[in-house]
Formats: C-alpha cells, sequence, structure tokens
C-alpha cells in the first residue's frame, strides 16, 4: 500500500490558539481512516488543511505525494470533500444540483450525467431527480451532499461528521454506502462523534486531543491497548457502595466511579460478577458487557463535558 496523504510534523494557529500541534501520520490507499476527539480537538481543521483550505504554518503535509502548499488544484481534482454543514443549493432538483456541481469541476455535464444518475440511484434518491431539494428531508439533503462529493470520482473522500443528525435507519444506509465507496478502490478519511459508526467503518483510528494525536491503530487494537477487555456497569449511588471504593484499590481491575453508575473493567468479566454480587449485595443492578471504543475514547479524553 502507498501513502495518500502523508503528514509530518504539521501545526496551524489561528491567533494565539494552536488548533494542531506538531502531528504526523499517514492514511494508505482503500483504507476507512477515522479521525476521532472531542469538539476544539482538531479533527476539522485536520480535514480543511488536507483539502487544501489553508496550509499549515509548520511542518509537511503532502496529498497524492503532492505539498499541500504548492498543489493545490492538482489535489483538489482528486479528491471529494463533504463537510459538516449541507452545501445544497435550495433551488432547481437534485439533478440540476448536481450538474452545478460537477461544472466546478470544468468537466462537461455529457460525461458527468450518468455518474450523476448512478449516484442517485446509490443513495434511494433517483425516484426524487427531477424534484425540488426544498421538498427533501434533512437526512435526504445530507445524501445529495455525499452524492456532490462523489460526482467527479474521487480517489480519496473526505468525510466530516457524514451522519450528523440522520436517525438510524439514514446512518445505517449510509454505513452501506461508505463500504460500498471502499469496495471500489476508493480510500476515506471521516470524522465522527459515533463511536460505534467508527468501531464498524474504520480500518485505522487516531485519537485527537487539544491538536495532538494521543492514540492511534485499529479499533480493536485500541480497546487492547488502554483497557481491560470486559464491563461491568453498576447502577447505584456511590456514597452505598463503601466496598466498591475499596475495590477500586486493587491493581488487576480499573474503575470509574460517577453519580448514579459506576464502571469496572477486569479481566475475567463473570468472575468479577460473582464477586461484586458477593461483596455489594444481589439488590444492585448490573450489567456485564465487551469494551468497546466509546469506552477507549471516554478514558483518553475523560468524561466532563467541554464547552468548546
Amino acid at each position: 500500500m502507498s501513502s495518500l496523504i502523508s503528514a509530518r510534523n504539521i501545526t496551524k494557529r489561528f491567533g494565539n490558539f494552536t488548533a494542531v500541534d506538531g502531528i504526523s501520520f499517514d492514511v494508505e490507499k482503500g483504507q476507512v481512516v477515522g479521525f476521532l476527539g472531542p469538539n476544539g480537538a482538531g479533527k476539522t481543521t485536520t480535514i480543511k488543511m488536507i483539502y487544501t483550505a489553508f496550509p499549515p504554518d509548520e511542518g509537511e503535509l503532502r496529498v497524492f505525494d503532492m505539498d499541500t502548499r504548492t498543489h493545490q488544484r492538482a489535489i483538489k481534482e482528486r479528491l471529494g470533500v463533504v463537510i459538516q454543514s449541507d452545501i445544497v443549493e435550495e433551488t432547481g432538483t437534485c439533478l440540476e444540483n448536481l450538474r452545478l456541481y460537477a461544472t466546478y469541476f470544468g468537466v462537461p455535464w455529457h460525461k458527468t450525467r450518468d455518474t450523476a444518475i448512478k449516484l442517485l440511484k446509490t443513495f434511494d434518491l433517483a425516484d426524487w431527480a427531477h424534484r425540488s431539494i426544498r421538498s427533501l428531508s434533512g437526512g435526504m439533503k445530507r445524501r445529495i451532499s455525499i452524492a456532490k462529493g462523489l460526482i467527479s470520482n474521487p480517489e480519496l473522500l473526505l468525510l466530516d461528521e457524514p451522519t450528523i443528525g440522520l436517525d438510524p435507519q439514514a446512518r445505517q444506509f449510509m454505513w452501506e454506502v461508505v463500504r460500498q465507496i471502499q469496495d471500489e478502490g476508493r480510500t476515506i478519511l471521516l470524522t465522527t462523534h459515533y463511536m460505534d459508526e467508527a468501531e464498524r467503518l474504520c480500518d485505522f483510528i487516531f485519537v485527537v486531543d487539544h491538536g495532538n494525536i494521543i492514540s492511534q491503530g485499529t479499533p480493536s487494537e485500541l480497546i487492547a491497548k488502554h483497557l481491560l477487555p470486559n464491563v461491568i456497569e453498576i447502577e447505584s449511588e456511590i456514597a452505598n457502595l463503601p466496598q466498591l471504593k475499596k475495590l477500586g484499590e486493587r491493581q488487576d481491575i480499573q474503575l470509574v466511579m460517577r453519580p448514579h453508575r459506576s464502571t469496572v473493567f477486569a479481566k475475567d468479566g463473570e468472575a468479577m460478577m460473582r464477586q461484586l454480587y458477593s461483596e455489594l449485595g444481589t439488590g444492585v443492578e448490573m450489567r456485564l458487557r465487551p469494551a468497546n471504543l466509546e469506552d477507549v475514547f471516554l478514558h483518553l479524553t475523560g468524561r466532563d463535558i467541554r464547552n468548546e
């Protein structure tokens, strides 16, 4: 595999604020790669540097082995971009919307019309091709936005929060589309706040916070690297569980205590459940499940809400 994106110590500042702080990473051809992080972590800024919206202040960023500072046009011709806010013109039909966007790439409509019709079929919008954009639901407009990102037949697709605001059915549909795009040999870089989405779709993940990459690996590697494999969720008041506080002194478990819910990470989940029932009593509600990527995310970035 060859790297479609190669970043070496890239930094981006806005005044006194450092949005991206000297990060290095590679994105390999044919992968679905995720950038995960809290609001303000630097994900969208990194995406914008990749599609040459602005250059890094320091370091080197290459896309298709071209410097993003000097080859903006050549890079843009080979990638598709879907940003968080929908970029759908409110006038005209779905097909006219795709036609308008195709002109941005300087490609004659007769060469992209078949692609546009195929994309409408892919996104289950063929019956809406000649209907007004204004008649679409929010989820349908989101699908049109992603279709726009594919109209130029890009080698690399950048998706910034692709399923934000979609209902569960629409999210599942979009996951299938992402898999189909990857099966066609394209490379996808996405940001998302949905950990289940990242765990299902991504071959490799970078976890970012405060402008830095704080961990990286496949979803299973990240879970194994940071947490014990079994999770026991305990529903109860912290004040009524002094035994649990004492349990937290042990070296063979990981304990997170929060109001109304505590979490125990253990190697042997069933054995730990039996011990907890013995020490806490059977009246305490507990649930056993495997550790997941959301657990890793909270472990690495914290559980407090941020106002950023």
